[in-house]
């Protein structure tokens, strides 16, 4: 079972990312100047090579950073001393020093070997996480792990050898990819070129053989042409002779359907003479007989009136 004092509640785990969020952020901002002065050293050299410029500005950095370390130290213990008689009892433990985390960045550690310095109040850290609900032990536990954790995530990430060895595998990859490259590039091109050279070859032949057929064509073409030509001529000649027999024939046969006709129109006129002649008498008989057949109908209506009317009279005078 832990005791009140134990847990450190929302305030204490604050206090440890603060913490935390604090170192990260002095090891990133010390991290960008050196890495700057080690790519600028490694682009002067050419290949890994630091320039005089180069080291005189990483020696003044190292002496500046090495001034602001005594410095800071110095205000540290001084503070330290002050406050010594207010410390909290378990707080022995950890005597008020100033860690100097020592690191190098990557880029640094390729560079050169110049180390970067930052300065951990570990003292303040402990009175925080004291203010801030824990225990002697725990805070000092906590703040040598927080020194740890700032410890490890400034070592470099690669040394010096490793990278230049690194380095020299890439370009002997490199020129290796470049030989293969050429390699490749020069048989496709004698590849490229034999093609080419069967195309033309094939292309030759095919233009040979077209021209070959193409005269073989025309000149069954023309010899097509000239025996139709023959044959037309001989049928337009049988045709004209046949032509001129019928026309001659046709003649022939229009004077005899002249002269037949004639005789029809004779005959057919003759014809109608005599039928003009026939009918003109049955006209003077159909008159004739229509006269008659009118006076024996009036004779008959008369008669038939007047023995309707006696008839009428008859009876007038019976009824009466």
């Amino acid at each position: 079972m832990l005791s009140r004092r134990s847990h450190p509640g929302e305030a204490g785990l604050r206090l440890i990312h603060q913490a935390s969020s604090e170192a990260t952020a002095t090891a990133a901002a010390a991290a960008p100047r050196v890495g700057a002065e080690g790519g600028g050293a490694q682009g002067s050299g050419g290949g890994g090579e630091v320039g005089c410029a180069s080291d005189v500005m990483a020696a003044a950095d190292t002496s500046q950073l090495s001034r602001g370390s005594v410095a800071a130290e110095t205000r540290v213990m001084r503070e330290a001393k002050t406050s010594g008689s207010t410390s909290h009892a378990g707080s022995s433990a950890l005597k008020p020093t100033v860690a100097l985390t020592t690191f190098a960045s990557s880029t640094a550690d390729v560079a050169r070997s110049a180390p970067v310095v930052i300065v951990q109040d570990t003292l303040e850290m402990l009175r925080e996480f004291e203010r801030a609900g824990f225990d002697s032990k725990q805070a000092e536990s906590i703040v040598r792990i927080v020194l740890a954790t700032v410890k490890s995530s400034t070592l470099p990430l690669c040394s010096r050898a490793d990278l230049d060895k690194h380095v020299l595998l890439q370009q002997a990859d490199l020129r290796q990819f470049q030989h293969d490259l050429t390699s490749k590039q020069r048989e496709g091109a004698l590849a490229s070129k034999h093609m080419t050279d069967m195309v033309n070859s094939d292309f030759e032949k095919m233009r040979v053989e077209l021209r070959y057929t193409h005269d073989k064509v025309t000149n069954s073409q023309r010899l097509d042409m000239s025996l139709e030509r023959g044959r037309i001529r001989d049928d337009l000649l049988a045709q004209n002779a046949m032509m001129g027999q019928i026309e001659k024939r046709l003649d022939r046969e229009m004077q005899t359907m002249q002269a037949t006709h004639s005789n029809e129109m004779q005959i057919m006129k003759m014809t109608i003479e005599a039928a003009k002649n026939t009918s003109s008498n049955e006209i003077q008989n159909m008159r004739t007989t229509i006269e008659v057949a009118k006076s024996d109908t009036l004779k008959y209506g008369i008669g038939a009136v007047l023995s309707a009317v006696g008839l009428g009279l008859g009876v007038a005078r019976f009824l009466g």
